[in-house]
């Protein structure tokens, strides 16, 4: 039996979060992966409509479930970066 197939009973994690339809300019397409540090999402931004891999942070314990500061964060680079 490989790692993948076996589960175990005393796993204590907490259940998953919804899987987010929209981050910002990102629709998400499917989960790819999760970690410690957060969620992998395999996602379509908008403009450029480009394929991507998005990550998101976890904030404490928890996947930031708040698109807000995200949203933010991506059009404070993307101002940046018209602005060159």
């Amino acid at each position: 039996m490989s790692p993948e197939d076996s589960s175990d009973s005393t796993d204590t994690a907490r259940p998953p979060a919804p899987m987010p339809q929209r981050i910002g300019d990102y629709r998400i397409v499917r989960k790819l992966g999760e970690g410690g540090v957060g969620i992998v999402y395999e996602a379509t931004q908008q403009n450029p409509k480009r394929p991507v891999a998005l990550k998101v942070i976890r904030e404490g314990r928890r996947a930031v479930s708040e698109a807000e500061p995200l949203e933010a964060r991506v059009r404070k680079i993307r101002d940046q970066r018209r602005q060159r």
